[in-house]
């Protein structure tokens, strides 16, 4: 079993391995290193935008497992754009990273443990023009979302509220949890008191 890893840039093409998973942020850039990465949630920097502009700098991903962390909610994407070039490059998928119920709030019990609509939507969307998905949710037991799909996740991003201290960073390699009654493979930030600053993979 490979790793996965969010990365700000393409690590890939220094020690390529099909069995690791790389998400690629680049909008990660765009924030201070070393900042907690709540600071990804909030409206500092244009995510989707930053994505564009990181997938026109990179060469194709030759065969390397890639997913790209897009905000699913942002209503001034340009969609078609992003799933052209996402395509163009070779990605096999998408992650809905960060995931709108780290965006957006709720005086609904319980409504963070669920997909947001358009969230959903949204990925059903890049489903259907060929992208494989895989799913990030503040909620650990909530892989079961994975059946709202036509095909299932590759796998699912455990990202809770105590995550977020993690510090911005190049490279964050994600840590496999074990005995979650899920189908799908989960992973997760590290704790913030093991997170350190990467610099290669």
């Amino acid at each position: 079993m490979g790793r996965w890893v969010i990365v700000d840039r393409p690590i890939w093409t220094d020690a390529p391995s099909a069995d690791d998973a790389y998400v690629f942020a680049p909008s990660l850039r765009a924030l201070p290193a070393g900042f907690p990465l709540v600071i990804a949630t909030l409206p500092v920097c244009d995510w989707n935008g930053e994505l564009l502009r990181g997938l026109n700098e990179i060469e194709p991903v030759a065969g390397a497992r890639c997913y790209a962390a897009i905000l699913m909610i942002d209503p001034f994407a340009l969609w078609e754009d992003v799933a052209d070039a996402l395509t163009e490059k070779g990605f096999c998928g998408v992650v809905n990273l960060p995931p709108a119920s780290l965006i957006q709030t709720s005086s609904e019990a319980g409504a963070e443990d669920h997909l947001n609509s358009i969230e959903l939507e949204r990925m059903r969307w890049f489903a259907e023009n060929g992208l494989g998905l895989a799913l990030t949710s503040t909620n650990r037991d909530a892989a079961a979302a994975g059946n709202l799909f036509e095909k299932q996740p590759e796998a699912m991003l455990y990202l809770p509220a105590t995550a977020l201290s993690c510090p911005i960073a190049p490279i964050t390699s994600l840590v496999r949890l074990g005995e979650t009654g899920s189908e799908l493979p989960v992973w997760s930030l590290p704790a913030p008191s093991l997170a350190k600053a990467e610099t290669s993979f």
